[in-house]
């Protein structure tokens, strides 16, 4: 299913549509979500799930949203504070492969949301693309920094940087560069654009 065929996507800003381009428009792939908020609107995931018969799991704080979420999505979301959690138990316990194709880290604040990526097994668990929301606009450069030097030590590459939404930049997205072949992620490596600047469903 080419991109011209998406009649419809859901995330805040078209990272469903950079996984999908990066990993070309894979079936039956893998997600860990953290930070997952609502089930449709301005999921990450959704499109994944829904088009592509991805299978995932979805850690969310909130109760009432876990609840609309489950309702809502075949996947499971667990209420659980992501700076807290065992991640290397939910990886163990819901996929069979070291490998997952796409990690999507969106919780706040920034502080936040670098302690939950920090507490992931990254010399365990590869993840072919990651989305990573710094919100330097708001919180400054620190987290988005330490975000870089650990996810760069780890052998990821920055493909696109300080995504913008109204002007506001606020998440970087990353691919594992030893197993996506450059040519997949170069067209779309970019710097301060706006989101609909890097990809978009009539492209």
């Amino acid at each position: 299913m080419p991109i011209n065929e998406v009649s419809e996507n859901y995330s805040q800003a078209n990272q469903d549509l950079f996984v999908l381009k990066v990993l070309d428009f894979k079936r039956n792939g893998t997600y860990l979500e953290i930070g997952a908020n609502e089930p449709v609107s301005l999921s990450n995931t959704y499109l994944l799930e829904k088009n592509f018969d991805w299978t995932g799991y979805s850690i969310e704080l909130k109760q009432d949203l876990v609840d609309h979420f489950n309702r809502e999505r075949k996947n499971i979301c667990e209420c659980a504070d992501a700076t807290l959690t065992d991640y290397r138990k939910i990886l163990q316990e819901n996929f069979t492969d070291t490998r997952l194709d796409y990690l999507s880290v969106d919780i706040e604040p920034a502080s936040n949301t670098f302690a939950a990526l920090a507490s992931i097994p990254l010399s365990e668990y590869r993840f072919s693309v990651i989305t990573y929301e710094h919100d330097s606009y708001m919180d400054g450069q620190t987290y988005k920094q330490e975000a870089k030097e650990l996810l760069e030590s780890h052998g990821y590459t920055l493909v696109v940087e300080d995504v913008k939404n109204v002007g506001n930049p606020f998440e970087d997205w990353y691919v594992d560069s030893t197993y996506v072949n450059e040519e997949k992620y170069l067209e779309l490596k970019s710097s301060g654009l706006e989101y609909n600047e890097i990809i978009r469903l009539d492209k």
